[in-house]
């Protein structure tokens, strides 16, 4: 990866870059940042993933998905170094999609004079193609369970994989972490003299959820955070962190732009809120740190409980997404989606038994299952498990194009 990179001249060189890595909240992180950064008026490139529509929104520059003509200038000068690598080095592997589309992202932000750079790694950190960037500021979100068969089975060796990004003399940012997961990173920050800073969340100015102050102390600026959920606080802090520490790379931002920046951000299928009757709730949580954090949002967003529509990957912890979100669920409907990871309802069936042996409903697909989910009297729909499944539902209610 890194020699792809200096084929394509170091385009990475030329960016500040921050990396952001941790199993939840890392596109929330992202959002708010390039939402604080761009009001005040930075040109702000944005590396996301996975898309919901259209492959084109993992690189976003000045907050819009890339167009397609840039895409497709990115995309040349890539296949053309792609060449030269294979002339120059036979032995090499060939380049995934995931490697080719984050030097696309570096050689778009790069001919488009972006001030910073922000990529989100793809899985774990160590070896993700991010990690062959050159960072200015690296930041940890929460660290959970998830692809365990490759990053570990414990939440001290995932978080080992994801500390990875870590860089000798670059601050690292982190959330709150488990014991487990913080022993592995302070251990790792310390042997490489990564100096790192852990990051609360930011505190709350009254009890209605979202209300946080940008800074502690009665004197903080109060603003109504634009994501969802009082999990986003956590992130919302990172990225207010972040911004401060970017003050040392010649980036300063006055408070306004972060007060600003914070009530702004939006980020569809993550919480996101379709207000009707009933209301819908769509968020891709696919790992049961997401599912728990989705769990806590709905006390307030669906008080009196919820219809359930639910689809993910087979080779997710099924019943630990679920475990969660069963308990306040009055009906569950169950879809695949149009993915060959995608589990079948009869598969989440039978992986599902051991957490509720309540009815539960199949459907051919996540449309059928929002059709047949309308509930009398009408109570919140929510959809979740994974980014396929809301990605099929916001197609359903009108909210977007197969392919935007």
């Amino acid at each position: 990866m890194r020699t792809l990179l200096d084929l394509l001249g170091a385009p990475d060189r030329a960016l500040r870059i921050v990396t952001i890595a941790g199993t939840n909240g890392k596109g929330s992180t992202g959002a708010v940042l390039e939402s604080i950064l761009s009001h005040a008026g930075r040109r702000v490139g944005w590396f996301a993933q996975p898309h919901l529509h259209t492959f084109r929104e993992r690189i976003r520059i000045e907050r819009e998905t890339i167009d397609r003509d840039r895409f497709g200038a990115a995309v040349t000068e890539v296949r053309e170094a792609v060449a030269d690598l294979r002339a120059r080095h036979p032995e090499a592997d060939e380049p995934t999609t995931f490697e080719l589309t984050v030097a696309i992202a570096a050689v778009a932000f790069a001919r488009s004079a972006i001030d910073i750079a922000i990529f989100e790694v793809g899985l774990g950190g160590r070896l993700d193609p991010v990690n062959a960037l050159s960072p200015c500021l690296t930041i940890l979100t929460r660290i959970g369970r998830d692809h365990e068969a490759l990053l570990g089975s414990n939440v001290g060796a995932i978080a080992r994989e994801k500390v990875g990004i870590a860089r000798p003399g670059v601050l690292c940012l982190s959330s709150p972490q488990v014991t487990a997961a913080m022993r592995a990173i302070e251990r790792t920050t310390a042997k490489i003299a990564a100096p790192l800073r852990l990051v609360s969340p930011l505190p709350v100015a009254s009890a209605t959820d979202g209300v946080a102050r940008v800074r502690p102390g009665r004197s903080g600026a109060h603003v109504l955070l634009g994501l969802t959920g009082v999990h986003q606080r956590e992130n919302a802090a990172l990225a207010v962190a972040a911004v401060e520490s970017l003050a040392d790379h010649g980036v300063e931002i006055q408070e306004d732009a972060v007060a600003a920046g914070l009530a702004a951000t939006r980020w569809p299928g993550r919480l996101e809120v379709i207000a009707g009757d009933p209301t819908i709730i769509l968020d891709a949580a696919h790992n049961p740190l997401g599912s728990s954090a989705l769990a806590h949002a709905l006390r307030s967003l669906a008080p009196n409980g919820y219809d359930l529509v639910f689809g993910c990957a087979r080779d997710k912890d099924i019943g630990g997404i679920l475990r969660a979100l069963l308990p306040r669920a009055r009906a569950v409907r169950l879809a695949g989606a149009d993915d060959p990871r995608a589990a079948t309802a009869t598969e989440i069936v039978a992986r599902v038994a051991a957490v509720n042996r309540r009815q539960l409903t199949a459907a051919p697909d996540v449309a059928s299952a929002l059709a047949g989910a309308w509930p009398d009297p009408p109570r919140p729909i929510v959809v979740t498990g994974s980014f396929r499944v809301v990605a099929a539902a916001r197609v359903a209610l009108g909210l977007a194009h197969e392919c935007d």
